[in-house]
């Protein structure tokens, strides 16, 4: 998301198909973009498999999003609360030239000549807006589907505005374990939102951090990190704005806004998602500007989640002192990985991944990189000491055929399961490496971009499904199917593909359908829709 290809979506901007029968009581709740650390973009109950997955047929639709020129922006998001998250810009025809999507570049757009053109202020006069829905059929907002029927006519139960004029491109977080259960969503304006993930009534803002909130919330370990643009991380506890007393609280006008307790400067810019894992915050940070203009900022980074004096100089929730935002308590990191020391890692619009005490992060240019999560390996130096802490080196390298010579910028982030990791490029290639060695198991090529992270369902590494989604927004790449899922087992043989009538920009997420095997269904976000597909065993 540092340095990729922003463009305009031609695909028809009609409708957007919303998932019918999806989260029943049980289902885990997703605090995160991908859902985990790993970013599998799964709910571990469902049951999709190799032996089931062609059984997948599509299952709804629901009413439009705002204006006819208006497209899903990220990953939606299911809660057990039977509702469904998700994030939509909308424009006037005209006003914005470009799509502000989560794995593409802040910076630059396509015009309809096809020249590189910068975007106008991250589309400025787009309408971001925030949509929840029910994630059953048979409800009033949502009535019972028949099968494979096209037509159903979902509501949404609440929609908000967070952003008025700039977009947003935030996956929704939320957070089920309050009292007043909260969703959480950033947008290009640079603020924090929390609403009332029932209601939809806005619960708290934030002041404006800095830059622009490309990527998404994390909520881990009670509480919330946001990632904003000029290089830092803000940490805002869970319950913040939750009770009236809040001395990091305040109300003008009506509205009542909060400021964060710590954070974590990266130097480099933050366009990706920190990953939270084992009491660690992981980042990766870089220089967007038009290129390299600054290798000393490229770095992926490890942190302590957790505030502690020691670590992080500064007041500690500056506003109960009076004091303004840049006296806030900052943190210096474990370990980090510098680009000029080694640490390889480029730019791109990956965020890190972490599994089985790794990080895994796909550079601009040197592929897909692995790194001790605890700093214990390849690594020198002291932690929590100077700017960077322990200098670290990959691991290993995993190579991806790309580089910045051949058009083929890294975009998406990596998932990690089942000792495997998977992660694809704008070359239109999907890979599947070892977790542990970096050894290259199979590539499968779509024939257009991949310009976001894979799903995976499955209960183990021999019948993992892998959902992949094609994006047909790059020049010259054309996607001979919107989804195709592989068979991790079987060299990634392709098992299953639909077509959903739009460009597959952003991550589906597999979710449950129902109680028993054979339940799952698939959201895939797609154009200005989201479609869903179901088992013909599910609800």
């Amino acid at each position: 998301m540092i340095r990729s290809e922003r463009w305009r979506r031609t695909a028809q901007r009609v409708a957007v198909v919303i998932p019918v029968t999806l989260v029943l009581a049980g289902c885990t709740v997703w605090p995160m973009y991908g859902a985990n650390p790993a970013h599998t973009a799964d709910d571990p109950s469902t049951v999709i498999t190799t032996g089931d997955v062609s059984g997948l047929v599509e299952a709804g639709t629901t009413t439009a999003a705002t204006g006819s020129d208006s497209w899903i922006t990220s990953s939606p998001t299911v809660a057990s609360n039977d509702m469904l998250y998700a994030t939509a810009n909308s424009a006037a025809p005209g006003d914005c030239l470009g799509i502000a999507d989560p794995n593409d570049s802040p910076e630059y757009i396509t015009a309809s000549n096809g020249s590189q053109v910068v975007a106008p202020n991250y589309c400025a006069g787009t309408i971001g807006e925030l949509y929840a829905y029910p994630a059953s059929g048979g409800t009033a907002d949502c009535p019972t589907p028949t099968q494979g029927d096209p037509t159903l006519n979902c509501q949404p139960v609440w929609t908000a505005v967070p952003s008025p004029t700039n977009g947003m491109t935030t996956s929704p977080a939320v957070d089920m374990s309050l009292t007043t259960p909260v969703v959480y969503v950033g947008s290009h304006d640079g603020e924090v939102y929390a609403y009332n993930a029932t209601t939809g009534s806005l619960l708290w803002s934030s002041q404006t951090l800095g830059g622009s909130i490309d990527g998404s919330l994390t909520i881990a370990d009670g509480n919330v990190y946001v990632p904003e643009d000029y290089g830092w991380v803000y940490v805002f506890p869970s319950t913040t704005g939750s009770s009236g007393n809040d001395q990091n609280c305040f109300t003008s006008d009506g509205v009542r806004e909060c400021d964060p307790d710590w954070g974590y400067s990266t130097g480099g810019n933050n366009f990706s998602t920190p990953a939270v894992a084992d009491g660690m915050m992981y980042q990766a940070a870089g220089d967007h500007v038009g290129g390299k203009n600054n290798p000393s900022q490229y770095a992926v980074y490890g942190f302590n989640a957790s505030y502690k004096a020691s670590q992080c100089p500064g007041t500690y929730a500056p506003h109960r002192s009076g004091k303004p935002l840049s006296a806030i308590a900052t943190c210096v990191p474990a370990w980090s990985a510098p680009w000029q020391q080694g640490g390889e890692w480029d730019g791109g619009g990956s965020s890190p991944a972490v599994a089985n005490g790794d990080v895994y992060v796909e550079s601009d240019s040197n592929g897909l990189l692995a790194y001790s999560a605890a700093g214990s390996s390849h690594c020198s130096g002291k932690k929590y000491a100077g700017q960077w802490g322990e200098i670290c080196t990959p691991l290993w390298v995993g190579a991806t055929g790309l580089s910045d010579s051949n058009g083929a910028d890294a975009g998406p982030t990596p998932a990690v399961a089942n000792g495997i990791v998977y992660v694809g490029n704008r070359a239109g290639v999907v890979s599947a490496f070892t977790a542990t060695t970096g050894a290259l198991r199979w590539t499968f090529a779509t024939g257009g971009a991949i310009d976001s992270s894979v799903a995976i369902a499955g209960d183990s590494a021999s019948d993992a499904a892998v959902f992949v989604g094609c994006s047909s927004g790059v020049s010259g790449q054309t996607c001979t199917h919107s989804v195709f899922v592989l068979n991790a087992a079987s060299g990634g043989t392709p098992l299953w593909t639909a077509d959903t009538g739009g460009s597959v920009d952003n991550p589906p997420i597999v979710v449950d359908a129902g109680a028993g095997s054979g339940t799952g269904a698939v959201d895939v976000p797609s154009g200005n829709q989201i479609v869903a597909e179901a088992l013909p065993t599910s609800n």
